[in-house]
């Protein structure tokens, strides 16, 4: 629908306006919806240049609550026009987005002209912000202004002219930054973290003269900035210069990516950081280490890829990230960190279900006895030395294994190793009874696959790559019978083979269900 019905006597009482917040939707934004003065939830409303569409129309609706969404904010021409829609008198609102056009973020916009007006009341919990195209944030957004002391949420996403981020640190309630896309910020300066000389006073009096900042942030997030290369450390304020300082107390989660030439992330900023669950680096061009003290115990999860300066895992003493519990941790991925020398064996705990260790060529082998212990569900280990040592260590021969990856580049081999004895009674293989995943990745020496992969009787999906060389398929395949894919890449002397119907191989694999090969569906 276009515009309302022009009969409203039986709609002015409207209180809730139901429309879910898509592109198509957006297209159908009623005309003078402002009339509705009694609407209480209006999920979104798009800004339009003729009348019964302008800011104006959110002017009369006081008494909106929730969650609103406002789009298309190019087209309100200056802060005058802005202030229209009463954004500062609605207090029940919980969670305000503004957005812009994209691509129309240009230098002499008036985004930041637009965005003063639209101050919102001091109740808000939620701000996001899309598409603006001012270089600095408005004085509501700054240090100095005490609009966002309930803020819970703060997401700046394409906000591609910025040059510097917000002041938040000071914010007492403040639990999720997100920041994503600021193309054009090249330092997170002191400001960040709020007032010079802000103390937060979340405690007792006489606790307050530790300052505090980013007292209950839970969660940090930073991608896609190409231009960013500094990261301040809080100590840079020159009020906290010689104090003792409690920074990011709560936070749970950090996540950095596509950070390109940022070089360092601050130490004393997550120093003995005891809360941290997730921590996320990746595509860090020029990061050489991770910050001190960094690793602690409380953390579950540790995503490390596309590093290609990253020589260590902690600057702290070794023996002591050797001998931390990190009972917690349940999922360890490094890729493509070929600098990287040192795993740390306290990293490998029992607790730990999904392993992947990634083109890290340099990495040494972990310890055989942590390896030994540890109970993995999923595992892959490409391009690193001396996989197949931890092959006949015990690595992958726990019962719990579901999904396995694994290479040997190695011209030294011209078959797949597979071990056929071990310290225990039984063929390693026979304790991969849950293993449904495997997928090979192979070299061009290799001419046959091993026939110990009727030991797993649980697969549920083959994968080989790379085996140029491999003559053809074992016969072993036609006992799977719990196969149920199979996927072949650059493996050209098998195309033939496989050729459905005809190939000398076909009648190993017609029992499977679903069959690629380079991308095509064979069945």
């Amino acid at each position: 629908m276009e515009e309302l019905p022009q009969d409203f006597h039986n709609m002015v009482s409207l209180r809730h306006f139901y429309l879910e917040d898509n592109d198509q939707n957006r297209k159908l934004m009623p005309m003078k919806i402002g009339q509705l003065t009694s609407l209480r939830t209006l999920p979104f409303f798009v800004v339009g240049e003729k009348s019964g569409h302008r800011i104006e129309e959110l002017g009369s609706l006081s008494k909106l609550r929730g969650r609103l969404h406002v789009y298309d904010l190019q087209q309100v021409k200056d802060k005058e026009e802005a202030e229209k829609a009463q954004i500062l008198g609605k207090s029940d609102i919980q969670e305000l987005q503004f957005h812009w056009e994209e691509n129309l973020a240009e230098p002499d916009n008036n985004h930041g002209d637009v965005l003063e007006g639209l101050k919102p009341h001091q109740n808000v919990k939620g701000l996001i912000l899309q598409n603006f195209g001012g270089r600095r944030w408005v004085f509501w957004m700054s240090r100095n202004a005490r609009v966002l002391q309930k803020l819970v949420k703060i997401e700046l996403r394409d906000c591609r002219l910025c040059e510097q981020v917000p002041a938040l640190g000071h914010l007492p309630h403040l639990a999720i930054v997100r920041m994503d896309g600021l193309q054009n910020l090249k330092r997170i300066g002191p400001e960040f973290y709020g007032q010079d000389g802000w103390i937060i006073d979340n405690c007792s009096a006489s606790e307050a003269a530790t300052p505090r900042v980013f007292p209950a942030l839970r969660e940090l997030v930073l991608c896609n900035m190409p231009q960013l290369e500094e990261w301040s450390d809080v100590s840079s304020l020159p009020a906290f210069a010689t104090s003792t300082i409690e920074s990011f107390p709560c936070l749970q989660r950090l996540d950095i990516r596509n950070c390109p030439k940022l070089m360092t992330i601050p130490d004393a900023a997550f120093y003995l950081l005891m809360s941290l669950r997730e921590l996320s680096i990746v595509k860090c061009m020029e990061l050489t280490c991770l910050p001190d003290g960094v690793l602690q115990p409380s953390l579950e999860e540790i995503v490390l890829e596309d590093c290609p300066k990253l020589k260590t895992l902690d600057q702290s003493d070794e023996t002591e990230a050797l001998f931390n519990d990190y009972s917690n941790l349940h999922k360890l991925q490094i890729e493509d960190c070929p600098e990287l020398m040192c795993l740390p064996d306290g990293l490998l705990q029992p607790a730990l279900l999904e392993l992947q260790l990634l083109f890290c060529p340099k990495l040494k082998k972990p310890n055989p006895d942590a390896l030994r212990r540890l109970k993995l569900f999923f595992l892959g280990i490409m391009d690193c030395p001396n996989r197949e040592s931890c092959w006949e260590e015990g690595l992958f021969c726990t019962t719990n294994l579901q999904q396995l990856s694994i290479d040997y580049f190695g011209e030294e081999y011209g078959y797949f190793p597979w071990p056929s004895t071990s310290t225990t009674a039984s063929p390693p293989s026979s304790h991969l009874t849950s293993l449904e995943y495997l997928c090979l990745w192979g070299w061009a020496e290799v001419k046959s696959l091993p026939d110990q992969l009727e030991l797993l009787p649980a697969l549920i999906l083959l994968a080989i790559s790379n085996f140029s060389g491999l003559e053809s398929l074992p016969e072993c395949l036609g006992n799977l019978s719990s196969l149920k894919s199979l996927e072949i890449w650059s493996c050209p002397l098998l195309e033939k083979r496989c050729e459905k119907g005809i190939g000398e191989d076909w009648h190993k694999i017609a029992h499977i269900p679903k069959i690629l090969i380079d991308g095509r569906k064979i069945q």
